[in-house]
């Protein structure tokens, strides 16, 4: 019985990313980042046979410096959680655990990632820009893979004492100021469901939708109200 060939792995194609940085995919459908003018540099060559030393290079060295410097433009453009730029990376093609353990660490000790950072900043762009409450601030956060009590500091600095009632009068404010002429009943299902899905408490956004229904909601002075409740 003879053993099955194993068809040798060529370079397909080679790809200018962005500066020094190249990927190279290979007649297997590998991919892999690497960076000019290093000695990873000569397999920038289309049709070039890969040996197995040449792969373990690839997925190695080669790897962690190239990862490196992809990772840091990335982070570049804005803040990014630790699991964003793990899942960049394997995006590339990086396979190796040690290898991306060796950046993510890496750019940690240079303070270049910093996940309490990255869950403030959005934090602020989510409350600033998008009207989000806790909840919708606590998923977007968990979803950035954000550890839990990372987050739980953040949702507590950024809602200290009655704020998320201020922030949710202040929009429910600005939403019945678009429903003219609307019955309170149909302005209260609207606002009711805007809040929800912004992420504030059902308990908050019932207080709110009860008073819209008694037509006892005045905007800012039921903020005054609410504030001397706390």
């Amino acid at each position: 019985m003879t053993s099955e060939v194993v068809p040798a792995e060529e370079v397909a194609s080679v790809k200018r990313k962005s500066g020094r940085l190249r990927k190279i995919i290979t007649t297997g459908e590998r991919a892999f980042l690497l960076l000019d003018k290093t000695p990873a540099a000569r397999f920038l060559e289309e049709g070039l046979v890969l040996s197995p030393d040449d792969i373990k290079e690839l997925e190695g060295t080669a790897a962690m410096e190239a990862g490196l410097v992809f990772a840091c433009n990335f982070l570049a453009r804005r803040e990014r959680s630790e699991k964003q730029v793990r899942n960049a990376l394997r995006d590339e093609g990086l396979e190796k655990p040690e290898v991306i353990d060796y950046i993510v660490d890496t750019l940690r000790q240079k303070s270049y990632l910093d996940d309490r950072r990255f869950a403030s900043e959005l934090s602020r762009y989510l409350t600033g820009f998008r009207g989000a409450g806790p909840g919708l601030v606590r998923m977007k956060l968990a979803e950035a893979g954000v550890s839990s009590g990372i987050i739980d500091d953040i949702v507590d600095d950024t809602f200290p004492g009655g704020e998320e009632k201020r922030s949710a009068l202040k929009l429910a404010e600005n939403r019945i100021s678009r429903m003219r002429g609307t019955d309170s009943r149909k302005a209260a299902s609207r606002v009711r469901g805007y809040l929800l899905r912004r992420g504030f408490s059902g308990a908050i956004v019932s207080g709110i939708c009860c008073d819209i229904l008694r037509g006892e909601f005045s905007g800012e002075q039921d903020e005054r109200r609410y504030s001397d409740s706390e």
